[in-house]
Formats: C-alpha cells, structure tokens, sequence
C-alpha cells in the first residue's frame, strides 16, 4: 500500500486533511486498479451459481490460507444483478501491511463508496478473520461517534458483514479446485502467462479478458429446476429435492510442501 501514498499524498497523511478519507480510498483504489491492469481479468458468474453461492454457508474452519489462491494478484468479480443490493461486483487482491498478509475486497456499488474490506491472513480460519474484522470496524466506529454513534450505524454494520460473507464465498469458489471458469482459451494457461509476465515485466494488458464463472453448471441448476417444477405440476406429486451445496478442504503433500485444496460440492439431485 505505502507504493501508493506518495501518487496521493504530499509528505505524511495528517489527520487534520478535510479530504484524508477521499484520498485513502483513492490510495486503495490504486492498490486494486494498478496490479489489475496488469491482466485486466474480469470473472463474470452465471446468475444461478451465484445465488447458490452466497446463499450458502462458508465452510468451517477453513483457514485464511486457501485465499491466496486468487489466479492472480487483483481480479475483478463481476456479480449479476439482484444478487447484492446495488452491487455491480468487486475488485479482490493480496496485499501486506507492516509485513503481515492480508485480502481485500473493494466493492463496486452503484451508490456507496469504495471503502475497503481488509481480511488478515495468516495462521486464522476465515470465519475467525471475519470477526476480527467486525471487531477491528465496530471499535473504529465507537472511538469516532462514541457508543450511542455505533447503535445508530450497527445494522449497517451488520448488513456489510452478511456482504462481506456473500463476496467471500464467491473469492472461495474462484480459489476451488473444482472451479468452472471457461473463456476462449485455457484459464490455466492465462494465469500461468500472467504470472511469468508480471516477474519480468510490468505493462499493462492490451485488454480486458472476460472469464466466465459456472456457466454450464448454472444451465444445468436453471433447467433441473425448471423440469422439477412441471413435473411437480403435472403430476401434483414433490419431486427428488436438491441437496444444499456444501464444501469440503484438506491438505496434500508431506511436511515441507503442504498444500491446501478446496473443492465445491455442487446441489445435485437426491434420490433419482
């Protein structure tokens, strides 16, 4: 981040700034703009994964680790409408401050503010790195307006943190192993050039790349649903249900080459 503070900021930021908060989230801006013009990648879920994601639960005791898995250091997640209030999507990237790791999330609303999510990563679950995070906001929040100043905002504390689960979800299912992200070729070769590009050189990308995140598994969630419907309609009979999506991790390799893997169970059909 500090790379930054020198394209927005003459000498130290200082409190007594009136336009401080504007130039912080200009600062933040640049850290998810600047690595993402690098390759410009945009993951464009299909409406049906999408609303199967975020209406899930995280996975349990999944640790912080798994999310340095993003294909690239900053990636744009566009979300389809509906999905999050007046959310068009969100940019992901790693970054460090003072030496410790962290993910952030910079939400791109139609009528809010940039304001930054800042996950800790490092030797924490996710759930524990959410709640860290609340923690870290709500005590912001009392030392600037005082206790009775934080029960006016707590719901919308509340609301940005049931957001804040939706986006990482989301973050959870790009880092799968099992991912489906198509485009007109190989997503894993795109990452791996990506990746040689940015340790040798630092341009920007001619384009932006568009992948698309569960298209074929959204048509098959759209038409198994729609066919279960009639069929419960003609027939006035409940059809096979679909089972809740679910997630499973576990580690591979020994002691000094370890590696986290994350998988999505998708809904399929019960008792065919």
């Amino acid at each position: 981040m500090a790379t930054y503070f020198p394209n927005v900021f003459e000498g130290m930021p200082e409190q007594s700034d009136s336009q401080l908060v504007f130039k912080l989230l200009l600062v933040n801006q640049l850290a998810a703009l600047a690595p993402w013009s690098f390759s410009k990648g945009v993951y464009k879920f299909s409406k049906e994964l999408a609303k199967e994601l975020v209406s899930s639960a995280l996975p349990e005791k999944i640790p912080t680790e798994i999310l340095k898995k993003i294909p690239l250091w900053s990636i744009y997640v566009e979300i389809p409408e509906g999905i999050i209030e007046d959310c068009n999507g969100f940019f992901v990237f790693l970054e460090s401050t003072d030496g410790e790791e962290e993910l952030r999330i910079l939400p791109d609303y139609d009528n809010q503010p940039p304001f930054p999510l800042i996950l800790k990563l490092g030797d924490y679950t996710v759930e524990e790195s959410i709640l860290e995070l609340l923690k870290t906001n709500t005590k912001k929040v009392e030392q600037k307006l005082g206790f009775a100043g934080f029960e006016r905002i707590k719901e919308s504390i509340k609301t940005q943190t049931l957001e804040l689960e939706k986006f990482i979800t989301l973050i959870l299912y790009i880092c799968s192993e099992n991912a489906e992200i198509t485009g007109t070729y190989s997503h894993t070769t795109y990452k791996q050039r990506a990746k040689e590009k940015s340790n040798i050189e630092l341009n920007q990308a001619a384009q932006v790349t568009v992948w698309d995140v569960g298209k074929e598994i959204g048509k098959k969630l759209r038409d198994y649903r729609e066919t279960k419907k009639q069929t419960e309609i003609q027939s006035n009979m409940k059809s096979p249900h679909i089972r809740r999506a679910h997630w499973h991790h576990f580690w591979i390799g020994g002691k000094r080459s370890k590696e986290l893997l994350l998988r999505w169970l998708s809904p399929i059909p019960v008792n065919l």
